[in-house]
């Protein structure tokens, strides 16, 4: 009997699951001594620049080799296993901008609540600088990375088979679940991870692609770990332009997670996904093309929109003239059209 399509996602999804905890593992085994002495120098809570660019990197170099495995398994180059796509720097830009932003906008609500006060660091302007870009090269790999894993290639594999929203929601809870080793990480914080992953799937589905998503993740990292100087999923950054202290109730001031663990962060993802829902929704009324199912295969906007039903072909009908029928016309799905 052939397997159905649900059973063979999450079959692909858990053997890519095993393939890169293995590689994880192995590597963090490697590189342990040398982590080690560098997270001995930081006090406890606390992690710097330094020591978090090599983690990165580990974890970047486990990730990629389980993509290749998988690649090796599927036969298939990974653009046709619906990983890659043209990286537009536009999107990772505007992504950043956005989880800058709304970092920011988030802090300013809870100063204005009364549950948290911003200062300046005083710390040596030379060494932030330094300090700055290293940890805006941590957070693009961070973002970079989780996207990858989690908006590029499970939520893609798994809506293949089972449909995006029940993709996006194991996906996100797997997301938040892999927070829950952190320092001071504590339930609401884990719940905020949960509606923000749901937040990046969503973007994936409108876009098309990953890229809003790491920039926004990126840059809503770097503006809590060093613009702000607050506790990231309950880790604090050494070097950092602002320091933050909270008071107050934990579950409004986000407490020792930092202010992704505020129930006020929670309700700006939940109106940010009713609001990117309400756009993706508009924009289906505004093309009757996406409208309709039945018409999903002749439009080249509803391939890149659609993960679910991105056809393998193009077709486009060409105009007539009058009293003469127009022509439809049809081409290769190229990789670069496909969802990321």
């Amino acid at each position: 009997m052939k397997p159905t399509k649900a059973f063979t996602s999450v079959w692909s999804c858990t053997v890519f699951a095993i393939m890169l905890i293995a590689c994880l593992v192995v590597m963090s085994a490697a590189f342990s001594p040398a982590l080690a002495v560098m997270k001995r120098a930081t006090p406890t809570g606390t992690i710097d620049a330094g020591y978090a660019f090599v983690n990165e990197v580990i974890i970047s170099a486990a990730v990629l080799f389980a993509f290749q495995m998988m690649r090796w398994l599927h036969r298939e180059p990974l653009q046709s296993i619906k990983l890659t796509a043209s990286a537009s720097p536009y999107q990772i830009v505007i992504g950043g901008a956005c989880g800058l932003l709304v970092l920011s906008v988030l802090e300013w609500l809870l100063h204005t609540l009364g549950v948290l006060t911003v200062g300046v660091s005083g710390q040596n302007i030379f060494w932030l600088e330094h300090v700055g870009v290293m940890w805006a090269i941590c957070f693009l790999l961070t973002g970079l990375c989780e996207e990858a894993v989690f908006r590029g290639y499970l939520l893609e594999t798994l809506a293949n088979g089972i449909g995006f929203w029940p993709a996006a929601l194991i996906t996100s809870g797997l997301f938040a679940a892999i927070h829950t080793g952190n320092n001071g990480e504590n339930v609401s914080g884990l719940l905020t991870c949960g509606v923000y992953a749901i937040l990046f799937a969503l973007s994936v589905r409108v876009t098309g692609r990953i890229w809003y998503a790491v920039g926004f993740h990126a840059g809503w990292d770097w503006a809590e770990t060093f613009v702000f100087g607050t506790a990231n999923s309950g880790l604090r950054g050494e070097g950092h332009l602002l320091i933050t202290e909270v008071h107050g109730s934990h579950w409004i001031s986000g407490g020792s997670v930092g202010p992704e663990g505020s129930v006020v962060a929670m309700a700006i993802a939940g109106i940010l996904i009713l609001a990117l829902w309400q756009y993706y929704r508009r924009g289906q009324k505004d093309n009757p093309v996406l409208a309709d199912p039945a018409q999903w295969k002749t439009s080249k906007q509803t391939a890149r929109l659609l993960p679910d039903v991105a056809p393998a072909t193009i077709c486009a009908a060409t105009p007539g003239r009058q009293g003469h029928p127009g022509q439809s016309v049809c081409e290769p799905l190229r990789d670069s059209q496909r969802i990321a």
